[in-house]
Order: C-alpha cells, then structure tokens, then sequence
C-alpha cells in the first residue's frame, strides 16, 4: 500500500468523528444549556484528533530521522485497537458502564505505549540525530495522555457532588488538550511550518523547540497539579509558562513570515489554530484570576475548544 492510500484510508476515522462531533455540536448548541457536551468533546478530542495524532506523528518522525518504512500490519492493528477503546469509552461513558470505560481507557494507554515504544525504536534506528530534539515532544505529549486517561477513568467513579470531581475534570482536560494534543503540535510546527511555507527553516528554530518544550513541560506540571489542589496561583503561573513555551518554541517560526507569507487556504487555518491556542490560554489565565471555582474555567475551555482544533483537524486531512 502506497503511503498516500494508506494515510487516505487511515484519515477516515478522523473525518467520521469530525462529522460526528459536528452533528453533536449541532444538537449541543440547540439544548437548552447550550454549551458543548461531554460527548462532542470526546469525538472531537479522543476520536478526531488522537486519530489524527497516532496516524501522522510516526510518519513525521520517521521521515525527520530518515528511519526506514513503519511497518503496515503494525499501524493497522494500532488504529483499530485504538478505536475499540475509543468506541468503548463512549460507549461506557452514554451507559454508565464503568467497567468498559475503564478497560476501554487501559487499552488506549497500552496502544500509546505501543506507539512511543515505535518512537524510541525510530530515534534508536536512525542516521539523521538532527532532530531528536523535536521528537521529544512526541515523547512528552505521549506521557501526558497516561495522566490524562487515569484522571477521566477517575472521574468516572465520582458523585456530581464529590469536590474532587471538576478538580480531576480540570486536571484531565488540561493532560489531554495542553499535553497530549497542544505540545504534539507545537511540536509538529517546528519543521511542518517552514515546509508549508516552502521556505528554509530558521537556524534558531531546533535551539528555540528544546527551550520552549522545558517552559511547557513546566507549565503542564503547574497547571494540571494547580487544578488538582485548587491552587489558582499555580494554576495561572502554569498557564502563562505553557504560553511563554508556545512563543518560544515558535517565535523562529513566525519569523519566516518575513520571508514568505501564507499563500493557501491551509497555512492561514494553521495560523489561526496558533493564534486560538494563544487566545485560548490567555482566556484560560484570566477566567482563572476572576474565578475560584473549577467549573467555570471548565466552561471557558470547552466553549472555545472547537473554534481553536477545528483549523488544525481541517488541515491535517489536507495533509
């Protein structure tokens, strides 16, 4: 199978969640609370973009550490196990099977470890060591995402009523939006937006993704341990640290702008996925400052979570 049909074929699933998500949306918006439900976040976040993730990210590394061909059979059996235990986890979730999402959420977990042990074995393998450093987001968004499956799996067993309830919902939409999805691509940005440009990459910009991944792992760790202890201080300090990384990491990047500006559809919806993330966390710091209470930056998060990844799961179909 050609590269090009596999990734066809692969990016199905992501375009079936999409259109769920989308339909879900829909119907989210016409309730009577108005605002995203549980399960437009999960087809959009666990379906579309982890989909996403695990079907391009070991072809980038890949082709970044010149490793040889990832073998088929292997990325087949990582993509449907994995949508058997996203399907079970929205499954188990709709009818309050807590087992299944439980067993669902181990089999997610054990598929990442899969897919970071394939990682190590490419950057093991290679004859280009150039960019590991980028990899190592790879590595650190994948870490993130086992943080962010026992805090949901967690959650699961908790009453409305518990106060640790919306500190772990927190705690776990940051895991998987900040870490598992946010630094995946940022990370991707580094060498995928020089390319999109068809310009060369700053000489800065490897010196620039190591510095700026030591600012967000610092800031993931402050934002998802300020939400599990309610501490705002933390919270808001880790927040802005996760902002200066995405600056840092990418300031080489915006530079090329100078050089040649977004000519297609595609790049300028990449560009305004950067700019909602950076609104995003802007947003996310003050609702923190003028809010103590967990729920309402949980609503802030998901009310604008669509406008920011819908630029991003556009264009990696585009791919």
């Amino acid at each position: 199978m050609k590269r090009a049909d596999w990734h066809l074929r692969a990016n199905v699933f992501v375009v079936i969640y999409l259109l769920a998500a989308l339909i879900s949306g829909v119907v989210s918006a016409l309730s009577v609370e108005k605002e995203l439900s549980w399960l437009t976040i999960h087809l959009l976040l666990l379906g579309a973009v982890t989909n996403g993730i695990l079907t391009w990210s070991e072809h980038f590394v890949g082709a970044l550490l010149w490793s040889r061909p990832v073998n088929r059979i292997r990325q087949i059996s990582i993509v449907l196990i994995l949508n058997a235990g996203i399907l079970g986890v929205l499954a188990g979730i709709s009818m309050a099977l807590d087992w299944l999402v439980v067993v669902s959420g181990v089999a997610i977990a054990v598929i990442t470890a899969f897919y970071l042990r394939g990682v190590n074995r490419l950057i093991k393998g290679s004859i280009n060591r150039k960019f590991v450093g980028v990899i190592r987001y790879y590595q650190v968004a994948g870490i993130s995402i086992f943080f962010g499956i026992y805090f949901g799996a967690s959650i699961v067993f908790m009453t409305e009523t518990d106060p640790w309830e919306p500190k772990f919902h927190l705690a776990h939409l940051h895991a998987n939006l900040l870490g598992w999805v946010g630094i995946t691509m940022i990370g991707t940005l580094v060498t995928l937006w020089p390319t999109i440009l068809r310009t060369p990459m700053h000489p800065r910009a490897l010196v620039a993704a190591a510095l700026g991944l030591k600012f967000l792992v610092a800031g993931l760790i402050l934002v998802v341990g300020g939400a599990l202890i309610d501490n705002r201080v933390l919270y808001v300090v880790g927040d802005l640290l996760y902002l200066i990384g995405v600056l840092v990491a990418l300031f080489p990047a915006a530079l090329l702008i100078r050089n040649r500006v977004p000519d297609r559809a595609s790049s300028w919806m990449i560009l305004m996925g950067i700019i909602g993330l950076l609104v995003l966390l802007i947003l996310n710091a003050v609702t923190a400052i003028a809010n103590d209470n967990p729920e309402e930056i949980l609503k802030v998060i998901e009310a604008h979570m669509l406008a920011l990844l819908a630029p991003w799961l556009v264009r990696s179909n585009d791919l």
